[in-house]
């Protein structure tokens, strides 16, 4: 009987590690699959379209979904080329895991021409330090190559308080141009997407100047 006991004892043990020893890698694989994974899109262009390729923790991937917020491109496996043309986000998202990443496009019908594009941001601020006051209702133009320029004008409230924003840019160099009443004309040259955001300053007119 005592022996029998044992025996029934040494058996439960024996389960017990092994059951133990067996939900060790479930419990990594567990860790593993929570681990959050930074995702990366990096894009080439390829004649007129344009081909991009995501990268999880600096590791190419094909694990993932590519999708597009706007019929102005299609997207297949990467390859984003123009369909009725405009602006579209273009987001690629692990299959496996909660992780995505997004890349802003332009694409032209007529021409068929696929670009990757940025936001470009900045501040106007008093000269002359960039840490001075911010400076409301500037007028801030950017201005490409070949003279297209857009323009809009510095938030008077708010987090964006004297703040400025661009959407949709394509890649190159431009002029920075800012104007205010009671300021001094400031304009730069900066190259997109490296310089930003961007901080230009504005010199305050000598009170009585003309």
């Amino acid at each position: 009987m005592t022996l029998k006991v044992v025996s029934l004892l040494g058996s439960c043990i024996v389960t017990l590690a092994s059951g133990a020893c067996n939900s060790a890698p479930r419990v990594k694989e567990l860790q593993a699959a929570t681990t959050p994974v930074s995702l990366r899109i990096r894009c080439q262009p390829q004649s007129a379209s344009l081909e991009c390729r995501a990268y999880a923790d600096e590791t190419f991937t094909e694990r993932v979904r590519w999708t597009t917020d706007t019929h102005a491109v299609v997207v297949e496996e990467g390859n984003i080329r123009a369909d009725v043309g405009g602006t579209a986000t273009v987001t690629a998202s692990l299959i496996d895991a909660p992780s995505s990443a997004s890349v802003m496009v332009v694409a032209d019908a007529r021409s068929g021409e696929t670009r990757q594009a940025y936001v470009f941001e900045g501040e106007v601020r008093r000269f002359p330090s960039a840490e001075a006051e911010v400076i409301t209702g500037a007028h801030v133009s950017l201005i490409s190559e070949t003279g297209v320029a857009r323009s809009v004008t510095t938030a008077a409230q708010g987090d964006a308080k004297g703040r400025f924003r661009f959407t949709a840019v394509l890649g190159g160099l431009y002029r920075l141009r800012a104007v205010r009443e009671g300021y001094r004309v400031n304009e730069m040259r900066v190259v997109v997407p490296d310089d930003m955001p961007r901080t230009i300053t504005l010199l305050a007119e000598p009170q009585g100047s003309n």
